[in-house]
């Protein structure tokens, strides 16, 4: 009876962390507008599936296979970041069983919580983009990867295999999992050599599998495409590693913003918000090193979350080095967040003082809870709002009116107006020669600038528009800049 009813409780608490995880992720599910990345997902996955099946860019196909299909259920921005919703709350279940194989179910319930109230997680389960079909697939892996080490009955090898393959179709980083888990097979050899055959099998068909991605990448110069779309937009920093965990740990609604540390990251960008970072940056500290210290008695656990967490982060971190071109993020490395959760998890299960649980416990949800307030409430924190901007400039345009926009793509996406539409290149050189070619034979032109950093890093466009034109309007969305201009007011070049 006691077995029963303990049962039950697990199967309640589960619930109430799946509901509670689905709250956060529909919750302002549709208040931002897409950001470039979502746009180009959204304008992919909508074109023929032959299309979409063999467009191997940056990122492999899967994701936006399966978005293919979903845009059937409609194409509104709260439907097609559903999706992503989906695989973030299914996430939390297969989490809870990787705890419940590698731990117990204590630990599977408390990282699925932890996970569910994650500010990154629920940031990713909110994008119409792969990286929470990522996390999804890659904590997959590693269940039945557990469940294959330990003989467990229902092919885990097959469903190692697939998932493995799968997460791969989702993320080319994703093959750094693999090559952890691969890692820790070998430095535990001892226990897992009867497996040999089975594993090497499994890793055969893998390897199999993922073959159509080389070709499909490498033919037809297609790996000098993935190598150059968005050269330079992140490359690798010293801070990114450390970065990476503070992300890990109270994702990008913390301190200072994406657009802040995309400007600078001197300290000087930081130091107005040592005094929340620093208590933050202490606890998470704290806890991680205490977790890793419980499982000092139990190497093969630590060995194998310390590959789970860091193989991925290191490889991203490594390629970004070899090859600047292609930048460092952290959202490459999400999948090895539940490896993080767990760790923590570990800390805070490890004190037989309950206070000292609880009061752990309610400091972590007092930090997550000030970033997710943020990432629901502060447009400081929030996506660029083309979506406003687009919808601003169609009620108060003329006709002969034109758009000088940064971020073509998402303003076109929004933008359903007669108005021409140009681009804004930053250029040191010919950035005025560009602008009076833009707006040549029209009366008014409408400047929307975002993501300054990149498109306009010294301001050097703005302040010509100032400068040589007549300012009729200026106002902002989150984190965009729109402008009217009069140009037959011309003041000179």
């Amino acid at each position: 009876m006691t077995n029963i009813t303990s049962q039950k409780r697990l199967r309640i608490y589960l619930s109430l962390i799946l509901m509670l995880g689905a709250i956060l992720r529909l919750l302002s599910l549709g208040k931002q507008s897409f950001w470039y990345d979502e746009v180009y997902s959204a304008i992919l996955a909508a074109k023929d599936l032959g299309t979409v099946v063999t467009h191997f860019g940056q990122t492999p196909t899967l994701y936006h296979i399966l978005l293919h299909f979903w845009l059937y259920l409609g194409h509104s921005d709260i439907m097609i970041r559903l999706l992503s919703v989906v695989f973030g709350v299914m996430t939390l279940w297969v989490i809870y069983l990787v705890g419940k194989t590698l731990f117990d179910s204590r630990h599977g319930l408390l990282c699925a919580f932890l996970m569910a109230i994650s500010p990154l997680h629920v940031w990713y389960s909110q994008e119409a983009r792969m990286y929470s079909l990522l996390t999804l697939l890659s904590v997959a892996s590693v269940l039945f990867f557990l469940r294959f080490l330990q003989r467990q009955r229902g092919w885990p090898g097959f469903w190692w295999a697939v998932t493995s393959v799968l997460a791969i179709y989702t993320h080319y980083y994703a093959g750094f999992m693999l090559v952890g888990q691969v890692v820790y097979f070998f430095l535990f050899w001892s226990r897992h050599r009867s497996h040999i055959n089975r594993f090497a099998l499994a890793l055969g068909a893998v390897a199999l599998m993922v073959l159509p991605i080389f070709y499909l990448l490498f033919c037809k110069g297609r790996y000098t495409v993935v190598c150059t779309e968005g050269a330079g937009g992140n490359p690798v920093q010293l801070f990114s590693f450390p970065y990476t965990f503070f992300a890990f740990s109270l994702g990008f609604s913390y301190g200072p913003s994406v657009a802040e540390l995309h400007r600078s990251t001197t300290l000087a960008t930081v130091q107005p918000y040592l005094a929340e970072i620093l208590p933050a940056l202490l606890l998470f500290t704290a806890i991680f090193v205490v977790g890793l210290r419980s499982l000092w008695q139990k190497r093969d656990r630590l060995a194998f979350l310390l590959l789970y967490l860091f193989v991925p982060i290191g490889g991203a971190y490594l390629v970004s080095m070899v090859w600047p071109q292609i930048s460092y993020n952290v959202r490459y490395v999400s999948q090895a967040l539940p490896a993080y959760g767990f760790v923590l998890t570990r800390a805070l299960l490890v004190s037989r003082r309950k206070i000292i649980r609880w009061a752990l416990i309610a400091c972590l949800l007092i930090f997550t809870g000030v970033s997710m307030y943020n990432h629901y409430y502060m447009d400081k924190f929030a996506k660029e709002d083309y979506r406003s901007a687009a919808q601003f400039i169609s009620v108060h345009s003329e006709d002969g009116d034109v758009v000088l926009a940064s971020q073509l793509k998402p303003f076109k996406y929004y933008y359903h107006g007669p108005l021409a539409i140009g681009s804004l290149l930053w250029s040191p050189k010919f950035y005025r020669k560009m602008i009076q070619s833009r707006v040549h034979g029209f009366q008014r032109v409408w400047f929307v600038l975002s993501r300054e950093w990149g498109s306009d890093p010294e301001g050097k466009m703005h302040d010509y528009m100032l400068e040589t034109y007549t300012t009729v309007v200026e106002t902002s969305f989150a984190n965009i800049y729109v402008g009217l201009f009069e140009i037959s007011s011309n003041r000179g070049n």
